[in-house]
C-alpha cells in the first residue's frame, strides 16, 4: 500500500515538472545543515601598521655590582667651596726633630750699652812686632809749629761689630740704685755718684771726658747716662 502511494506521488511530481505552471510560493527554510570541512588556509595578509607604544613595564630589580672599571683621567679643579666652621683644637702633637740650622741673620741695630762690668785681669803681653822700614832722612829747615786747626766733623757711623760673649755675673751690690740723667748734648752725675753707663740718642758721637759725665757731639744729639752712688 505504501509503495503504491509513493509511486503515485513520484508520478505527480514528474508531471508537474514537465508542465509550465505558475511558480509556487517559496517553502519554509529547512533546518541548518552540518558545517562543512575546514578549507585550506588562505595566503598571508599584508603587514599591518605599527600600533601605539605600550605602557612602560615595571622597574626590574638591581643587578649585582660589576667589577670596578679603570680609573678615569683627573678632572678639572672645581670652584672653591665655602669656608667650613672652625673645628675643635686637637691634642698637642709630639715634639718634632730639630730642623737644620738656618742662615745667619743680619746684624741688628746697636742697643744701648749695658752696665759696666768688673774689670777683668790684664791679658798677657802680645808678641813683639816686626821693625818697620827705615825712613828717609830729609834735610830741611824746621819751621815753627802752626796753630791747631778746628775740629773736623764726626765721621760716618761704623758698621756694628759682632755680639760679644756675656761677661761673668757681677757681685750683688748693697743698696745699688741707678739714676737716669739725660740732657741735650751733655749729662753729668752728682759729686756723690759715679757714671756706670752712657749712650747718645740720634746721629751723634759719644765722648766720655771723666767718670761723672759724657757728651754727645753731632746734630740733635742727646746724652743719656746712668748714675750710681759711690
Amino acid at each position: 500500500m505504501r509503495l503504491a502511494t509513493a509511486i503515485v506521488l513520484v508520478a505527480l511530481f514528474a508531471v508537474a515538472a514537465c508542465s509550465k505552471g505558475e511558480k509556487g510560493e517559496q517553502g519554509e527554510q529547512g533546518p541548518k545543515g552540518e558545517p562543512g570541512a575546514a578549507g585550506a588556509a588562505g595566503p598571508p595578509g599584508q603587514k599591518g601598521d605599527r600600533g601605539p607604544p605600550g605602557p612602560p613595564g615595571l622597574t626590574g630589580s638591581v643587578g649585582a655590582a660589576g667589577p670596578p672599571g679603570a680609573q678615569g683621567p683627573k678632572g678639572d679643579m672645581g670652584p672653591a667651596g665655602p669656608a667650613g666652621a672652625d673645628g675643635a683644637i686637637g691634642p698637642q702633637g709630639l715634639t718634632g726633630a730639630a730642623g737644620p740650622e738656618g742662615p745667619t741673620g743680619e746684624a741688628g741695630p746697636v742697643g744701648p750699652p749695658g752696665l759696666a762690668g768688673l774689670a777683668g785681669p790684664p791679658g798677657p803681653p802680645g808678641p813683639k812686632g816686626d821693625p818697620g822700614p827705615a825712613g828717609k832722612a830729609v834735610e830741611t829747615a824746621r819751621g815753627p809749629i802752626g796753630p791747631a786747626g778746628p775740629q773736623g766733623p764726626p765721621g760716618p757711623k761704623g758698621d756694628p761689630g759682632p755680639k760679644g760673649e756675656p761677661g761673668p755675673q757681677g757681685l750683688t751690690g748693697k743698696d745699688f740704685v741707678l739714676r737716669l740723667v739725660q740732657g741735650p748734648h751733655k749729662a753729668s752725675c752728682d759729686p756723690s755718684e759715679i757714671m756706670v753707663s752712657a749712650y747718645c740718642v740720634g746721629d751723634a758721637v759719644l765722648h766720655v771726658a771723666d767718670p761723672s759725665g759724657a757728651t754727645c757731639e753731632g746734630n740733635g744729639g742727646q746724652a743719656v747716662i746712668f748714675c750710681a752712688r759711690r
